[in-house]
């Protein structure tokens, strides 16, 4: 998937570099592919709200914004976190003074955490209000992709049989599907320096099914699909690449 996206990426640089216009971004709109590096704090809501708590999403996206000042966008997203809501995971395995014993008759530590992935693609427009030059202002884009999310349980003695990797499977509520996404914010690009960032607001729903077939601590099948919704607010770095004269490409 990785793989993909770089090559796809690749693909969508080599053919916008014909159209680079030259001069300074604060002169006219221009053709600018650029990097983005962001980060994004999130609360989750819907059914995702039953299974973790808030999380990050750490995500790379190479993008292209055109005279027109639409954008389009591919990349993807690492979701992690330490915060997991669903409390009913372990009920089986804990003594009555709240301990869990492992194999050896021993009290041992379990730690739960929220993991995830998305990979899709982003359309949005820049409205020049506000701004410094005719390539900035504000920002609402609409995206779509695939998501996965699930909790990771580690027990790091690994001496709990009933979590050996052959069986965390059956606890860890793996979900995926295909998501919608929505974007309002603010996006400069600056006319002389390296001050080119984003930052709004994202809003995302996962239209997920479940991955696993039975969940042990619940002893039933799984069955249905759930409604993920994630609530967060995103900031991203962008490296541009544009030719500003005729002398070479320029790397912001």
């Amino acid at each position: 998937m990785i793989k993909k996206i770089l090559l796809l990426s690749l693909i969508l640089l080599i053919t916008t570099q014909k159209s680079y216009g030259q001069g300074s971004i604060g002169d006219t709109t221009k053709v600018i592919p650029y990097l983005s590096m962001s980060y994004q704090f999130f609360v989750p809501a819907g059914d995702l709200a039953e299974r973790l708590g808030y999380g990050s999403i750490i995500g790379v996206d190479f993008n292209t914004k055109f005279q027109n000042n639409f954008e389009i966008g591919i990349g993807g997203g690492y979701i992690f976190g330490d915060q997991v809501a669903q409390d009913s995971l372990l009920h089986g395995m804990i003594t009555s003074n709240g301990q869990i014993l492992d194999d050896n008759a021993y009290y041992s530590e379990v730690f739960f955490f929220s993991r995830g992935w998305k990979v899709g693609v982003t359309f949005s427009k820049i409205f020049s209000v506000l701004s410094p030059n005719p390539n900035s202002g504000i920002k609402i884009g609409i995206g779509g992709g695939y998501n996965q999310n699930w909790i990771r349980i580690e027990n790091h003695e690994n001496t709990i049989p009933q979590l050996s990797d052959e069986y965390k499977t059956y606890y860890d509520r793996k979900t995926g599907g295909f998501y919608a996404e929505q974007y309002i914010g603010y996006q400069l690009f600056s006319s002389k320096g390296m001050a080119n960032f984003a930052a709004g607001f994202e809003f995302r729903e996962g239209f997920n099914t479940n991955l696993r077939s039975y969940n042990i601590d619940e002893m039933s099948n799984v069955t249905g699909s759930n409604i993920d919704l994630y609530i967060g607010i995103k900031i991203s770095w962008n490296i541009l690449f544009y030719k500003r004269m005729s002398t070479g490409y320029y790397y912001n």
